[in-house]
């Protein structure tokens, strides 16, 4: 890939998260991921960052065509609570280790992009899940590890036991529930690995989403793309490539206009009437630029039954 990045300005949104519940037996919990607590999980929507670990220029990581500005952890403690992640082999310049998980843009790529382990970024899931007891994180991977491997790096992570595994077909938790018994963590995996764990659900089995492969906004759309249209979650991609003579990369100066909270907004809540599907996930490029955490918000006040 090649492309330089026009100069941007920062529009930072949400610094501060609504005070917090802490589970408690006597006390109903009140706000778990911004939202009302009684709310199932399949019935909220919730903002989620694509290649959430490739951030900006200035972190540990030199990722030479970022999809995001903050690491992580700042991006749960701003609002995030969906994480794109692609685990893959370590690749060194001779070799490659599938056993020793990293994550990276593209792994045809061979880590080209910028790689770093992917423990690095589960320690800051698992210290976010730690810090604030009512919130539920979402972690959507796409793999070319095997889900062996992808398991032994939650466990060296300290995740497994906030991990939540659902049985298909059967109703989704309440946010509070999932809460109470500290099972915070969801995870879905692409991998079709016949061994992959129960908690790393198949992606295409529980989520619809809608075409990714857009280089104008003006091209996005509603129409289910990949996973049967019945599964439980309606994913909504919502990021632009920058189109430079077939390389696509991502670019913060169409994230800023892509991210607008009105823009966000409006296209969520037609996708809505078009599909009758709650929009569950809005997945970004650029988090921090445009509106886009306003925009999940107001849609969250909305009725379900919306529209």
């Amino acid at each position: 890939m090649a492309g330089c990045y026009l100069p941007v300005t920062v529009i930072e949104t949400h610094d501060e998260h609504p005070p917090k519940d802490t589970p408690s037996s006597s006390a109903p919990l009140r706000t778990c991921n911004r939202v009302d607590c009684t709310r199932r999980y399949d019935q909220i929507t919730q903002l989620a960052t694509h290649n959430a670990f490739a951030w900006a220029d200035d972190g540990p990581v030199h990722y030479k065509k970022p999809n995001q500005m903050y690491p992580v952890w700042k991006q749960l403690e701003r609002g995030v609570r969906g994480l794109g992640l692609r685990p893959s082999p370590h690749f060194t310049a001779t070799d490659s280790d599938p056993n020793d998980v990293y994550v990276t843009h593209n792994a045809d790529l061979r880590g080209a992009l910028g790689q770093e382990p992917l423990v690095n970024v589960l320690n800051q899931v698992r210290a976010f899940l730690e810090n604030n007891p009512s919130e539920v994180v979402t972690i959507f991977a796409e793999s070319s590890v095997s889900p062996e491997a992808v398991a032994h790096t939650f466990e060296k992570a300290g995740l497994i036991d906030y991990l939540y595994t659902h049985t298909s077909g059967t109703p989704w938790p309440t946010l509070s529930a999932m809460v109470v018994a500290n099972q915070r963590l969801v995870v879905f995996n692409d991998s079709q690995d016949s061994n992959r764990p129960t908690w790393q659900h198949y992606l295409w089995d529980f989520v619809v989403d809608t075409d990714f492969n857009v280089t104008n906004s003006d091209q996005f759309s509603c129409g289910f793309y990949r996973g049967k249209p019945s599964n439980d979650l309606y994913f909504v991609n919502h990021f632009v490539y920058k189109d430079d003579a077939g390389i696509l990369m991502p670019d913060p100066a169409l994230a800023t206009r892509a991210n607008q909270e009105s823009f966000v907004f409006e296209r969520a809540k037609d996708c809505w009437h078009q599909t009758k599907r709650v929009p569950n996930v809005i997945y970004i490029d650029w988090f921090g630029l445009g509106g886009a955490l306003d925009a999940v918000d107001a849609l969250n006040e909305l009725p379900r039954d919306t529209p």
